[in-house]
């Protein structure tokens, strides 16, 4: 964020910052461009997943994607951003069919990296699966988060534990499950200045927290980030594959 680094003084100019980095005992110097928001905002991602590979259902959702993983006997769930409430609802029957077809026991949802939206979406696709007998609704539900898990998606998060009895797997969010929420947008008469105000208070937590804490701590380390390896699903993978063993 070149604004935020100049205004910090973290940077000297909002074009061009220079990094050091220290590699094998060694300081080496690189400048780095910025680049406009339109384009940054253009990227679909910076980390391309390659392990493991996952085929994904044209389920015809702005930002959820579903797979089936056999082999872990899971459906995948990557719920990246918060779809218009009536697209849900058109595609329910479509993702149910699909799942149910699948007979498989397990269930990933992923709200990595997701900033939020309308959580009564998130509310509306719990609906639509709670009803899906086959799943291992004791031990077999899990939903992923980490510091890029906020507002409408960290919400969600701590409501499936409530109503899906789901373990979060991953890193804390990086939103206090009790907040205010609920923006309301103006603009200033003289400055024109947009101001947003939050106008409700949610309490997902009985207890002061400053976020939601994984049941399951597992990450990505850097070697996995610079393989494309998504290291904590491969973990939670793993973990489901051995309950189911021992199960």
């Amino acid at each position: 964020m070149a604004k935020f680094l100049y205004g910090t003084g973290i940077s000297d100019g909002q074009d061009e910052v220079t990094y050091q980095f220290l590699k094998d005992g060694k300081s080496i110097s690189m400048k780095v461009h910025s680049v406009p928001m339109e384009k940054f905002g253009g990227l679909s991602t910076q980390y391309p997943v390659l392990v493991p590979d996952i085929n994904y259902f044209n389920i015809d959702l702005s930002g959820i994607r579903l797979a089936l993983l056999r082999k872990y006997d899971a459906v995948y769930v990557d719920f990246d951003s918060y779809p218009d409430l009536r697209d849900l609802q058109e595609q329910c029957e479509n993702i149910v069919d699909i799942v149910r077809d699948s007979r498989v026991q397990n269930l990933v949802i992923d709200f990595r990296d997701n900033h939020g939206g309308d959580f009564y979406v998130g509310l509306a696709l719990s609906s639509c699966i709670q009803n899906l007998n086959q799943f291992d609704w004791r031990n077999g539900i899990y939903v992923m988060i980490d510091e890029g898990t906020q507002s409408a998606a960290m919400s969600n998060a701590a409501q499936y534990q409530q109503i899906l009895n789901t373990n979060l797997v991953g890193t804390p969010t990086g939103a206090d499950p009790n907040i205010a929420s609920e923006t309301n947008h103006f603009k200033l008469k003289n400055s024109k200045r947009e101001i947003s105000i939050a106008k409700r208070y949610y309490r997902f937590i009985q207890s002061p927290t400053d976020a939601l804490y994984p049941d399951f701590p597992m990450t990505t380390s850097w070697r996995d980030y610079k393989q494309g390896r998504d290291g904590a699903l491969l973990q939670l993978l793993n973990h489901i594959q051995e309950k189911d063993r021992e199960s």
